[in-house]
């Protein structure tokens, strides 16, 4: 299911369905139904739309109101159209028609619309979402920083025109650098794949390394000389599950790339402790020139404070790596 998806009336039959087959809604509305709302709609002699039903469950997706409306009249049927997907598309279909017509939504309603959307399809953009739910995407991104909704594993999301881009394009760089410095004379899909992006990006980066490197002092003058050495590499004691063996393949992997085949091992994304620490392991993958940066983002009376962070968050992970270690040991 893409974020611009929605089904067009015109194209589903129309059919009367008894009232009491029907079930309630999984309503973004949090207060549930308006009893004023629904009884102007009885009221009025206006031709209503029909609701929408997802068929697997019977449970109405959008109509509730009509639907009460049409208890007052005293009717037994109303007409419908059926809805076949799963019960997270019924979901994100009745926030977005509920967006464009009927009763409008409350901010507390789009604001946990947009928290349960990201949980449900975290894959998708800030953008995208909040074309869904009605919401600017800086409302989107707001609440995902909250905790509204997982971060996608393979650090990537779809954008509202279907194509996947990457969360963090700097991180993207810094992995296809450090995955092409651990095994440069691999293929374009092996990188791809280590990298967590496309051949066609990885065939980019790697003409844009080659050109760096290429130029030298006195090419042209007053131009810089640009230089992109290789990151160090990690030395790693122990092979991990799921992850080459330093001593059996080439070269051994780098931090980033080492994180990008962990974020796709699903005996970590299948729980939620596991997601949990593929967060707290994301932080650390970023490449030496993103480092560098945030270095330099931080101002003069702050450095201590948050040398002194970073070095207790550092013995955490030290001993959070001794006690792995203890562990595999047994």
């Amino acid at each position: 299911m893409t974020a611009d998806w929605l089904p067009e009336p015109n194209e589903i039959a129309v059919v009367e369905l008894p009232v009491r087959f029907l079930e309630a809604a999984d309503s973004p509305r949090l207060c549930g139904i308006d009893e004023e709302h629904a009884l102007a709609l009885a009221e009025s002699d206006s031709l209503l739309p029909p609701i929408m039903v997802h068929r697997p469950t019977m449970r109405i997706i959008d109509g509730m109101h009509r639907v009460q409306a049409a208890l007052i009249k005293g009717c037994d049927t109303v007409p419908a159209i059926f809805f076949d997907g799963s019960d997270a598309e019924a979901y994100v279909l009745g926030v977005k028609v509920n967006t464009r017509h009927g009763l409008p939504l409350s901010r507390a309603d789009r604001r946990a619309a947009v928290a349960r959307v990201s949980a449900l399809y975290p894959q998708w953009s800030d953008r995208a979402i909040a074309e869904m739910v009605g919401v600017s995407p800086k409302t989107v991104g707001t609440i995902r920083s909250m905790g509204g909704g997982d971060i996608p594993s393979n650090g990537r999301r779809v954008g509202k025109d279907g194509r996947v881009r990457p969360l963090n394009s700097a991180m993207s760089r810094e992995r296809i650098r450090m995955a092409i410095a651990s095994d440069p004379d691999a293929s374009l899909r092996k990188l791809a794949e280590a990298a967590g992006v496309s051949p066609n990006t990885v065939r980019r980066m790697r003409k844009t390394i080659q050109s760096t490197q290429d130029t030298k002092p006195g090419d042209e003058a007053g131009t810089a000389v640009v230089t992109d050495a290789p990151a160090p590499r990690v030395r790693q004691t122990d092979s991990v599950a799921g992850l080459p063996s330093p001593g059996a393949g080439s070269a051994r992997l780098s931090l980033c790339v080492s994180w990008s085949l962990l974020s796709r091992d699903p005996s970590l994304r299948s729980t939620e402790a596991g997601r949990l620490l593929l967060r707290g392991l994301s932080m650390q993958s970023l490449g030496p020139e993103t480092w560098e940066r945030l270095s330099d983002s931080i101002p003069a009376h702050r450095m201590s404070d948050v040398a002194q962070l970073a070095r207790q968050c550092a013995d955490t992970w030290h001993e959070f790596a001794q006690r792995l270690e203890v562990g595999t040991q047994k």
